[in-house]
């Protein structure tokens, strides 16, 4: 999956080429964080949110979660640590799954 992801990471700079720095990807994470927050507190039964009306579908959340995520995979991208960050996800599965913590996911 996370292979796919930064394809659409790259696919996304192709599309929207400008403002790719480092600090602009950082304000989008901040920005999306905030949207991905909102649906969260909708989904937690925020008395505000709940007394606005506000609604969260599963496609929205999923969304939210998406735009985080390629924000974030975008700063690897930048600084061209796509494998140690494959490394790192891959070294906190193994220790879960050594400690226990985890089932081995089945090939």
């Amino acid at each position: 999956m996370i292979r796919e992801l930064y394809k659409v990471c790259e696919a996304l700079a192709v599309r929207y080429p400008g403002n790719r720095d480092p600090f602009h990807t950082l304000a989008r994470l901040m920005e999306e964080s905030g949207e991905l927050a909102e649906h969260v507190h909708i989904r937690e039964g925020s008395q505000s949110k709940r007394a606005k009306g506000c609604t969260s579908t599963d496609a929205e959340l999923a969304g939210e979660v998406y735009n985080v995520l390629t924000a974030v995979l975008d700063i690897a991208r930048h600084y061209g640590i796509q494998s140690a960050l494959e490394e790192r996800i891959r070294e906190g599965y193994e220790r879960a799954v050594n400690e226990g913590l985890v089932d081995p996911i089945s090939d």
